[in-house]
């Protein structure tokens, strides 16, 4: 009977560990900042330095009030003595009350801030989104 048992509670624990294992692999972690975009027609802005812990980078914008834009975005990758732009992408905005999303790329943890830009955007007035969401994530 005691070997039994511990047959059991043997058995027993390797599955937990193996769940535990599985788990932890699955559940992706991911770093994300919530903010707010206010920009007039042909203007440019510059987001806040944050640290991203994960590799994967996207951007949210939320509940925008603006149409027919189209919002150039810049992921720069802040270092010690300088910056460098590691992507570049345009989101071109058509209707209102819709969320517009955008991959960024993969590249190293770190600090980062986002540039948004309409410089030299025809038909482009101003953009307002709230919330806007940056992630990062495996």
């Amino acid at each position: 009977m005691k070997k039994s048992i511990k047959a059991i509670l043997s058995i027993s624990l390797i599955s937990i560990v193996g769940m535990l294992i599985f788990a932890s692999t699955v559940l992706a972690s991911s770093t994300s900042y919530t903010s707010s975009l206010y920009m007039e027609a042909n203007s440019s802005h510059s987001g806040s330095s944050r640290t991203y812990n994960e590799r994967n980078h996207s951007i949210s914008l939320y509940e925008l009030t603006s149409t027919n834009a189209d919002l150039e975005i810049e992921l720069i990758k802040k270092n010690l003595f300088s910056s460098s732009t590691v992507y570049t992408g345009t989101v071109n905005i058509r209707n209102a009350n819709t969320t517009y999303s955008k991959y960024m790329g993969n590249h190293d943890t770190g600090k980062y801030y986002y540039l948004f830009s309409t410089f030299g955007k025809s038909n482009c007035g101003k953009i307002n989104a709230n919330p806007v969401t940056m992630t990062s994530y495996n």
